[in-house]
């Protein structure tokens, strides 16, 4: 029994040693007080990360609605500031028709704002035409002096609003 007791304390003694050490010179699992950048993430802000992508890619309203929501995921890369601004385009020439009448979640006029990765946004239905509509979207990321940035393949993006 004695013998039993003490071949359990050797190999629990032995598997707490091999679970704090480190696995690898390279491990991300580890104790070791290193240079701590080597394991962190980089916040610097991106702008080929940013993306915008709408749920669907068509909306049928019903009749007699008054309004139409689209709504989809985002991502900002780490810049402060956001904006996606919607338009009306012309289906037929692709010509700019004015803004989209409508607000999002918070109440913003005309544009929607990513927030934890989702974007949503209410239209007027009044603003459109009888048949199919085209809305664009644009998201715009601001760096901390304010400045525009965009990246037109992936943060511009167009849905289809049939009235």
């Amino acid at each position: 029994m004695k013998s039993v007791l003490t071949i359990a304390a050797t190999a629990m003694a032995f598997s707490s040693l091999v679970a704090c050490s480190n696995l690898s010179d390279n491990s991300l699992l580890t104790d070791e007080a290193t240079e701590s950048s080597t394991h962190t993430v980089d916040n610097t802000p991106n702008s080929t990360e940013i993306y915008l992508q709408t749920d669907s890619t068509s909306l049928s309203m019903v009749s007699g609605a008054t309004t139409y929501e689209i709504s989809g995921s985002c991502y900002t890369s780490t810049y402060p500031t956001n904006q996606i601004a919607f338009t009306r385009i012309n289906t037929v020439d692709g010509t700019y028709r004015g803004p989209a009448s409508g607000t999002d979640i918070k109440g913003a006029t005309n544009v929607a704002v990513c927030r934890n990765g989702r974007f949503n946004y209410v239209g007027s239905a009044t603003s459109l035409d009888a048949g199919m509509n085209t809305i664009k979207m644009v998201m715009t990321v601001y760096d901390s002096s304010m400045n525009p940035i965009q990246n037109d393949a992936n943060s511009v993006k167009t849905i289809s609003v049939i009235r």
